[in-house]
């Protein structure tokens, strides 16, 4: 049996109730050895999520960016004349590479 057509906003309210209903709240991160780890996954993500981990890993971002004279990246982009280049950051550390590449 066909579904039946629904406005668009309709729709997507439909799923926004959803998502509501489905979400839980984030767990809490934690204090271990007076350092704060996220709860999200306990003992999965071995490092702590502090202020002094967010240094640490912008400062080991700048001796790789020294390593590698500047340069951000390996390969040429491909071009996109509509949008401009397209650029896959994986989320793996405080965004510093992705403000780097914007620059």
């Amino acid at each position: 049996m066909p579904r039946a057509r629904t406005p668009l906003g309709a729709q997507q309210q439909q799923q926004q109730q959803h998502q509501h209903q489905t979400n839980f709240p984030p767990p809490p991160n934690y204090l271990e050895h007076g350092r704060l780890y996220s709860g999200f996954r306990k003992g999965k993500y071995m490092f702590p999520v502090d202020e002094a981990e967010m240094d640490r890993m912008d400062i080991y971002h700048k001796f790789f960016s020294v390593a590698r004279r500047e340069q951000l990246h390996a390969r040429a982009f491909i071009p996109n004349y509509d949008k401009g280049p397209r650029i896959l950051d994986l989320g793996c550390g405080t965004g510093i590479w992705a403000i780097d590449m914007a620059e």
